[in-house]
Order: structure tokens, then sequence, then C-alpha cells
């Protein structure tokens, strides 16, 4: 190492192009080029003069990045230093860098640096034209430096800050595809990037796209190989960044680059992870359709909020299943490229007409009032009209919906079909015919066949307890209470299955009541209830499923937090729902004999009140079979939970008419069976959804 102090350099942009004090290039005098501890000095050279340092371009927690040149080629290059800053004394004068005095700090700062040695070793034998080239390796001054292709040009980040900070989807997804094709090369190179967003990614005058910093690609996928310290940015870092004990993978790029298009967009940065793992008031993440600005296709908004999922395991697990979802993978369909604007900007596109009618309003009152003098009629009026204003402003996306107090009902028909017309015919129907921005509680008939409806109820997205208080009276240990976030609305049936409905779709009755075709269908297990979606879904292209079991306790609850959805109240539940009360001939001990709902056995669907968004039976009749695996909840906030990967049994819900007594029908009360099991207690309901949404 030698320093040069030739100021016919300029250690700005690095061009020989000084005369005088200022460069002739970039018209940089000589001492306005900055220097601050720890970087090295401009005028350094590395490897016995090879290379020459000009000023830091940047600083992170484990390096900094200098402009440099290789002075026998006359080219400008990238160099990256491994200073780990928490790690390494602070470095106030010459090159050297050591580790602090303290033997575990001292013992991370050789496994970090070797590690960086060894990634550096593999990194210049790596080679994609939209990943930043690493040309060289040097190992000098007690530490290792990165030698990169120096890329002129503008980065995203300047790029948007300069064109209204978003651009639209189809822009932003032609840029981002050549950083997902290199990204596609990084991890079946086997490593990761780690620190995908709009300051590293550059778009070169020639319109090159260029992913930067691949130095912060410091830990292999291979086996035995773990992080050190954290590398992330706030916004764009997945949650297993977090932690030295997260499990990282290409799902982790994903959840970036998703950030990255999420920014590109909407104009906004995603909360931080963290903050959106916060028991006490978790951020919630906007869909893209949220904003009021953006236009996103369906696929586009799927993928985005799924790539942005919290649980790993839940997102693309690779670039290649990520790339898929906006071309209508995972079974969104590909003809569908209507653009969705947000809910916001809906109600937004409403007030204009609203201000219209006021204004004119407004007018007639003032020739009244200057005509009649009725000066406190005109001002009452403008109270009036301010309240009216009030009211009309919207409400945030994804937040507790407010219960309505009436519920419209849109029945859907269809027209007379010949059965080689009956599929399409349906499929076009639920395309056509489904209630366009619905309120919660709103009613959607959907008819199976031959004037057999199943009505089902619009659930709205949103957030929730999910699990019972440490005071509600009762309650289990596996209640235990966590913030839950729904973040697509869904239909969810009105009433249990029925045993006329599941005849028209199965052909039989299993149930051991029967009499009335209104009755919920019973004595079915869980595979039984899968074999009945699977056939009705042979009619309807992938609509219907059961409800996991927070879409359950969510549509239960219908916006209450106490211990029934009618309040905490056990003496009015036989309002509500048929449990073990005295109608019961079965005499059980803990019957509750001081109410009588009418009904020994099931009752028909319907034929109590219902909770506040319009579903009957919530709290009795029989049980109703969920998706999930029964497993332990998970800790802290969650998004769109689906229950544990696997296990032997199955979530049920909702108490029954035999041996339930009130408590035992609670919102938040969890129950479970194998799957294969079948009694005269089992029913279910259904959710609608088109594939993929």
């Amino acid at each position: 190492m030698i320093e040069l102090r030739d100021l016919s350099w300029c250690f700005y942009c690095l061009r020989p192009d000084m005369e005088g004090q200022r460069c002739t290039h970039c018209g940089t005098r000589a001492d306005e080029v900055g220097w601050a501890a720890p970087c090295l000095w401009p005028g350094t050279t590395l490897q016995g003069g090879k290379y020459l340092v000009g000023r830091a371009l940047g600083q992170g927690g484990f390096g900094i990045t200098y402009l440099g040149v290789h002075l026998a080629l006359n080219k400008r290059v990238a160099i990256k230093e491994y200073y780990p800053d928490r790690l390494a004394r602070t470095r106030t004068s010459g090159c050297a860098v050591t580790p602090k005095a303290d033997p575990e700090l001292e013992a991370l700062y050789r496994q970090g640096l070797e590690q960086f040695q060894e990634e550096g070793r593999r990194i210049v034998h790596f080679s994609h034209p939209n990943i930043v080239r690493a040309t060289d390796y040097l190992e000098e001054n007690g530490t290792a430096y990165l030698v990169m292709d120096y890329v002129d040009g503008v980065s995203l980040q300047k790029y948007l800050e300069q064109h209204g900070n978003r651009m639209s989807e189809t822009k932003a997804l032609q840029l981002m595809q050549p950083v997902m094709d290199g990204l596609r090369a990084v991890h079946n190179a086997g490593f990761l990037h780690r620190d995908v967003k709009p300051s590293n990614i550059y778009l070169t005058e020639s319109g090159q796209v260029i992913l930067l910093d691949f130095g912060s690609a410091r830990q292999s996928m291979g086996a035995g190989t773990h992080t050190l310290t954290v590398v992330l940015t706030p916004g764009y870092a997945a949650p297993e960044q977090y932690s030295s004990r997260g499990v990282q993978g290409p799902w982790t790029d994903v959840y970036s680059c998703a950030a990255t298009l999420y920014r590109c967009i909407t104009g906004h940065l995603p909360p931080e992870a963290q903050d959106r793992l916060s028991p006490d008031d978790p951020a919630l993440l906007m869909p893209p359709s949220g904003y009021p600005d953006a236009e996103v296709s369906r696929h586009v908004d799927f993928a985005l909020v799924r790539a942005l999922e919290l649980d790993r395991t839940r997102r693309p697990q690779s670039i290649d299943e990520f790339h898929k979802m906006f071309h209508g993978g995972d079974g969104l369909k590909k003809d569908d490229t209507t653009k969705i604007k947000s809910i916001r900007n809906q109600q937004h596109s409403k007030r204009p007409r609203f201000w219209k009618k006021i204004a004119t309003a407004v007018f007639i009152m003032v020739w009244f009032v200057l005509c009649s003098g009725m000066t406190l009629l005109f001002f009452l009026f403008l109270g009036f009209m301010f309240e009216s204003s009030i009211e009309e402003t919207d409400q945030p996306y994804g937040l507790e919906p407010a219960t309505p107090q009436e519920f419209r009902t849109k029945t859907k028909e269809y027209v007379p079909l010949t059965d080689s017309q009956v599929e399409q015919a349906k499929l076009d129907n639920w395309k056509k015919g489904k209630p366009v921005n619905p309120e919660a509680g709103t009613v959607w008939a959907w008819e199976i066949a031959d004037n057999v409806t199943l009505e089902l109820v619009w659930i709205p997205p949103g957030r929730f307890l999910m699990g019972s208080p440490g005071s509600e009276e009762d309650r289990d240990d596996d209640e235990t209470q966590h913030q839950v976030t729904i973040i697509w609305g869904f239909w969810l049936g009105k009433y249990e299955v029925t045993q006329a409905q599941w005849e028209k779709v199965m052909g039989n009755n299993p149930s051991e009541f029967k009499g009335n075709k209104n009755l919920p269908v019973e004595s079915v297990s869980w595979e039984d209830c899968q074999e009945f979606i699977k056939r009705l879904n042979a009619h309807g292209e992938g609509m219907f499923r059961l409800p996991t079991e927070a879409e359950w306790e969510y549509a239960c609850r219908a916006g209450s937090t106490t211990a029934y959805s009618f309040g905490d109240a056990s003496s009015e539940l036989y309002r509500y729902a048929n449990y073990c009360d005295r109608a019961n001939s079965n005499n059980l001990p803990w019957q509750d004999t001081a109410h009588n709902d009418g009904y020994d056995k099931t009752a028909p669907v319907g034929s109590f009140k219902p909770n506040p968004w319009g579903l009957y039976d919530m709290h009795g009749n029989v049980w109703e079979w969920c998706q999930d695996w029964y497993g332990e909840y998970p800790r802290g906030a969650v998004t769109d939970p689906i229950g544990p990967d696997s296990g032997s049994l199955r979530v049920r819900r909702g108490g029954c008419w035999f041996n339930c007594e009130p408590v035992n029908c609670r919102s938040a009360l969890r129950y479970r069976g194998e799957p294969g099991y079948r009694v005269d207690l089992l029913g279910f309901r259904l959710v609608a959804s088109p594939a993929g949404e």
C-alpha cells in the first residue's frame, strides 16, 4: 500500500482532468472532496498501486464502498471494503482495520472476514448482465476488498424522486424483470442478495438495469452457513433478516423485490416488518389497490400482498414462482387484465358530484336568504351540509369495519340453460353477477341447481383480536389472544349447508335427523366436506372451500370483542342458538334449564337471530368444520393465517345442539376432531371466492 497525492486526479470523479484546483470534467475543487473517519483517505492505493481510491460512495454497517480506478486500464471501478463498524475499531488514520479488543467481538470479526473472503473468491467467477460484475478480490490492511464494475447512471430511487415518486404497473414490471432475471441466476449460484431496494438498482444511459451491492450477499445458501449480523434496510427487509436465527432463502429476496415493486407502483414504502409484527399495535400492510392513485391489476395486487407475507412459508418460494403470479399463476386467470382502483379512490370519485350538489344548494339558499332575510335558516342549512360532508369522509381500508344496520339482498338470477351451457353460464354469472363493492352483510344468492340456492354474506377485510382475554369466564388455554389481519374480504355462507343443498350436489343424505330439507346436513366428516366442495366446484370454477379458523372467528364476532357476538350475557344465548337447554331430552348435568329454544335435535337453519353481519347459527346447531389443522396459535400479530402445515386433527367451531352448554358456544372456543370422524353434531358452512382471490 502507498498513498498517491497526485493532484492531477480528481478524487471526486476519479478522472485525471485537474487544471489547477478545479476538475475540468465535474467542476469539483480539490478541497471540496470530503473525508471522514473511518474511510480510507482519497488518494490511497491498493495492491501495490494497482487501484487508486477516491471518495466514499456509501457506508453501511458492514462495509464501505469507494469509487476507484484501475490505473493500468484507466478504468473506474467500485471497491467494497469489509469494515463492520460494530466489530472494528474506529480508523482515524492509516489504512489498517483492526477488530475491537473484546474477545467475542474479535471472534465475530474474524468469522465475518473469513466468510467475506470465501464469498469474494466465489463471486468473482459469477457473471450476469443485470448484476454488477465483481472483477477482482484483494486481501490487505487486515481486511478484504471486492472490486466491482462502476455503474454510471441514476438509481431507481433518484429516478422515482425525479418522476412523480411512482410509476405505472407496466413500467415497474418492465424495469424489475431484468432484476428478477439476475436474482434467479444469483440464487442458482447459491447466493442471496439480501438488500434489493431502489437505491441499489441503477438505470444506465444505455437503458440497462443493473442490481448493485452484490457485496452484501454474504450468506451462501449452503448448509451450515449462518449470518453473523443483520444486513437489512427497513421496509425492504424481510422479517427473518432481523434475527441471526432467521431462516433466509430465495423467499427473502422475493420479499425485497415485492417491496420495491410496491414502492414503485404506490409511491409508498411498505411498513417495516418489525412494526407489522408488533404485539401491541401492529402496522397494517395496505394492499397496493388500497391507495387512491394506484392502478394495479388483480394479479399483481395479489402477488405483492402474498410476497410480502410475514410468514416466509406463505410467500412465493422462488423468483420463478413470484414471476409466474404476475401472469395468472397460483390460480389467477390469465385473461383478467382489468385494472382495479383503490377503495379510497372509488370513494373520492363520488365526491365531486356530491360537492356539486352542495354548491347548487348553497347558491339557491343564498338567493333565498337575500330575498327573505331568513338568516337563521341559512346557517342551520350550512351546519347540516358541513355535517353531511363529514359523513362522506372515507374510512381507512383494512381497519375494523362498521356494522351495517340494514342488509341488502342482491339475488343472482340464471337464465334457463341447456345442459351443455350450465358450467359456462355459472362462471359468467360469477364474474358478472357478484355484487360490486359490497358492504358488510350484503347478501348474494348463488343458485346451485333447480332453485336450490346458497346464500352468501360479504365479510369485509379488517383486523381483530382472535382468541379470548384472560378475564373471559371459563376460557380454555388454547385461546391465546393475538391480533389477526384479514386482507382479503370473502363471501361466507349465511347458513350452514342444508340437507337440500347436500342432496343436489352429492345425490344422498347422510344426516341422522331428516324430515325438513332446511335442516343442516350433519354426520359428515371433514373429508366428506372436501368431496362435496370438489363436486360443487366442478360447476363453479373453483369458487368454494371451507373457511379458515381465523375467517370463521372473524365472521362470528362481526366486530364484537365480547364472549358472544351479541355480548357477554349467556342468558341471551337461547335467542341466537340451538344448544343444550331445557328442550334437550338428554337431561345432561350441565343443561341450561332456565331456557327453552324449542328444539330437541337440530333446528332448520335460520331459526334463531343472526349475528350483526347477518350470519345465522354461529353459536350453535351443529359444529362447523374449518380448513385448518388444529395447533397452537402463533405468537404475535399475523395476516391471513391458515393454521399449521400438518397435524392429526382438524378444527371445528361454533357449538352444537346436543351437549354444548353456553360456555362451549363462545366466539373464541376451539374444538377439533379427526378428519374422517362423523357424528350427528357435525356440519359445515362454505366460503366462496374465485380461485386465487
